[in-house]
């Protein structure tokens, strides 16, 4: 299922900015006002509006996909991580990310290589 796919299936979407609106991976979309979570597996296929996320500073961890930050907290399956999560850390750690990047470019060769630069 595609990320667009899973994403227009919601009720929520009617009331998102469409114009900022941006599906960052399955569980989770933002726009300019809001973070948008639908947790997986999810029977009555809901999305739940974060209003405690800060859409402006939410980003994922791009080496933890469970893990996500905001200007205020790291979450981990959407609930605020524990301060004494070492995971939690690690998964925003610029060293650990660019040590994850790497080994990509090793698996998968040169093309990898400009997503070394993308944090």
């Amino acid at each position: 299922m595609g990320y667009g796919e899973f994403y227009t299936k919601k009720s929520v979407i009617d009331n998102c900015d469409n114009q900022s609106f941006k599906v960052l991976n399955y569980e989770f979309a933002k726009d300019k006002n809001f973070v948008y979570y639908k947790p997986m597996p999810n029977a009555n296929n809901m999305t739940i509006i974060v209003e405690q996320f800060d859409s402006k500073t939410f980003t994922l961890s791009p080496i933890c996909s469970s893990y996500a930050k905001d200007k205020n907290h790291i979450y981990h399956y959407g609930k605020t991580a524990k301060k004494d999560d070492p995971q939690a850390s690690y998964c925003f750690d610029f060293l650990a990310i660019l040590k994850y990047k790497i080994e990509l470019i090793k698996v998968n060769g040169i093309q990898d290589f400009e997503s070394l630069f993308s944090f």
